[in-house]
This record gives structure tokens, sequence and C-alpha cells, in this order.
């Protein structure tokens, strides 16, 4: 009936830093975070996969799916922070979701990574679909289990790995992280939640690359087993994660799954909300040892193809609409402005850059030393609806 698709292995990972010192994805992996779609493809929030309505814009699926936030749907917060999510509702084929990896090649190693809610009111006694592979043509690889509080696997009607596990390892009415490490050659298909490993299985599938007809479905199942759930954020890796890697992605993040666990202290959230319907959230990443100059800033859920840069200082502060801008400025003078950041934020609405910890761009510049606090923020465009400009939630950072 159901079953499940993950990979393992560690690797060498290039491409976005991520947070608490996880290695960074490679350039096969993409992450979408649930603030929206443009012409019937879900917003990316990084790489170059495609995750996209699988009876085309104007469907079905995108009638009855909902792109809302935590608040307005009256879930729990993540983390505190209201998060945009989508409400999957039962989709069999040909509805839901199409992923396209785009990876050049079809995985025999990989993970899957779902933030997810599930309503005990739309607890049937079934099952709701997570994923399904393009060569699995009656059930999708992954479920959640109603009835046991974990997961059904059931590898390409097989038989080979198929039945319950990981009984009782998530709740219903409260938020949960789901990874999917898939190992084929390894000989291991295993199930994380929280972090935790709860499931080791046989794998016998694939991930297909991505390129013509060569998708599996997000979301969606060939049978009936499909209940409504919510998704926050959801990646795909052309790699398997190791253990340790898995453990520091942990549990649920306002700020996606390779992003979140920032380094340092959020405040001024929420920030205002832009012209996607969500607000822009700053996370850090990589080392607050100020010696190792190995910090970046990440501004994502930001108006897609539009410019910002990066601003920081050593104090706090409160500034609402400067110069005109929807958006609040929580820094005080003296400002430092990484002009050097300016960028554009690209089909995903992100922004990245390093910071040169040697070199602050104050007059004169500064560097930063162990023992000291400083503070940063993205500006970027917007519109309300005309030209306009906004800011990011703001982070605190105590280097050592």
């Amino acid at each position: 009936m159901r079953s499940v698709i993950l990979a393992a292995t560690a690797g060498a990972l290039a491409g976005i830093t991520c947070g608490q010192n996880l290695p960074a994805p490679s350039a096969g992996t993409s992450e979408w975070r649930f603030g929206g779609q443009t012409g019937g493809v879900v917003e990316r929030a990084f790489g170059p996969g495609e995750l996209a309505f699988a009876d085309g814009p104007g469907g079905a699926t995108s009638m009855v799916d909902v792109f809302t936030t935590t608040q307005a749907a009256g879930i729990p917060d993540i983390g505190g922070v209201d998060t945009p999510v989508l409400y999957s509702d039962r989709h069999i084929n040909p509805l839901g979701y199409h992923v396209r990896p785009l990876t050049g090649q079809a995985e025999t190693r990989f993970t899957l990574v779902w933030d997810l809610y599930s309503p005990s009111s739309s607890d049937n006694g079934d099952w709701s679909a997570l994923w399904q592979s393009a060569d699995n043509l009656a059930d999708a690889e992954l479920h959640l289990e109603h009835t046991s509080n974990g997961f059904w696997h059931d590898l390409n009607n097989s038989g080979v790995g198929a039945g319950s596990g990981a009984l009782g390892s998530w709740a219903w009415d409260d938020w949960f992280r789901v990874v999917y490490v898939c190992d084929t050659p390894g000989g291991t298909a295993q199930i994380y939640v929280d972090g935790v490993l709860v499931f080791v299985d046989v794998p016998v599938d694939v991930l297909p690359d991505g390129s013509g007809a060569a998708v599996s479905w997000f979301m969606s199942d060939q049978n009936s087993n499909s209940w409504p759930c919510y998704v926050a954020a959801f990646a795909v890796a052309d790699v398997a994660l190791n253990d340790a890697d898995v453990a520091t992605l942990g549990a649920p993040h306002p700020a996606g799954i390779f992003d979140g666990g920032t380094l340092g202290t959020p405040y001024c959230v929420p920030a205002v909300v832009n012209s996607t319907g969500a607000f822009g959230v700053l996370g850090a990443s990589g080392s607050l040892t100020a010696s190792s100059n190995a910090f970046v800033l990440t501004a994502s859920a930001l108006p897609p193809q539009q410019f910002g840069y990066f601003i920081g200082g050593r104090f706090q502060g409160f500034i609402p609409q400067p110069g005109g801008s929807q958006g609040n400025l929580c820094l005080s003078i003296p400002l430092a402005r990484f002009i050097a950041s300016l960028q554009s934020s690209g089909a995903g609405g992100v922004m990245t850059h390093q910071v040169d910890l040697t070199a602050i761009p104050l007059t004169p510049p500064v560097a930063v030393v162990a023992g000291e606090t400083w503070n940063f923020q993205a500006w970027y465009r917007d519109a309300n609806p005309g030209p306009t400009s906004n800011f990011t939630t703001a982070l605190s950072a105590t280097f050592q």
C-alpha cells in the first residue's frame, strides 16, 4: 500500500550554506517554503528543482489547496513565528504536485524532508501520502499512518519492506520534521522524526531526475489514501545525509529546513508582511567564532527578483517606516551598509552574504572581536502596491 524512499550517506556537499554547521546542500538540492506560487509553479526557496501543480495552473489542486500562514489557519506557530504554510487537501493522482529535482540523473541515494502538521480533524483511520515515485503504479512510497501515528512503507508494490513502522513517532496537532534518507546501493531506507532515527527498512526505488516525464509526486497517492495536512517546508537533496547531519537538522524551524537552526537570536519578529503575503526572515549560519571569519547571513521569503542588501550595527533600535519604507528598521546608528552584498533575490526570494568580520563597513572599517554583539537585517525592494522597500526580521549575534 504505501512506501518510502530516502538515502543515507555522508558525502561532501557544496552550495547553499546551512545552519548549525550542517554541510551545505549540493547543487542538486532544492527547498520550498510555502509562501505562494507563480504560474502554476510553487515558489522555491533555493535550488534548481521545480514543484508544480500536477494538473496545471488553475486545475483542481490549485482550487482546493491554500497558501496561508499558521496564524491565519488557526494552527500553532513554528518557534513562535507566524510561518507561511501550504494546506494540502486530499489528493489522488492526477491531483497533487509533481517534483522535478532536475539533478541531471536519476538518484539512488537521496534525502527528502518535510515540516508537517497533521490536524486531528484529518484522522480518518487512514493515511496521508507524502511521496510517490514515478514507477509505483498504485500507491505512494511513504505515508503518515493515522492508526499508529507512524509510517507506512511499501516500495514499488513489491511487498519488500511493506508495512507499518515507527509507531507513535509523531503526534496529532503538533509540528514535526520528517527526514527520509534512501541509500539503495547501501540497502537502507531510513526515517527520522525531529532528528531521531525511528525506522530502517529496505529501499528498491529511485528518485527521477525531473527531466521530461521523469517526475515523482508530492502529497499525492494513486489510490485513495491521502488525507489533508499542512506543510511549512519541503526539501529534496541528491545526497544521503548521515545520522549526524539529520540530527543537526532537528525539528521544524520558521526559517525552513537547511537554513533553520539559525545562529544568533532573532528579534523584531514578525517583520512587516511583504508583497508575497509573508514577511522576510533573516537567518545566519557558519560560525560565531570571530577569528574563523565564516559568518553567513541568509534572507528568505522575499519578493522574487527584487534587489536588496544587508545592514548591521552594534546597537539595536526601532525606526518605523524610515525613508518611506513599509517596514521597520531595527538597528541604530552607526549603521554598516554591506553594499557589496547588493543582489537580486532571484526566483526563490533569497539573498545570501558572507560577512567579512575583519572589515565591517563603518567609517573607518572595524573588525569584530570576541565578546562583541552585532545586529543585522536585510533591506529590500517591495511593492504595496507601488514601489517601496521593506526589512526582514533582525538578528542579534554574540561572537566568541
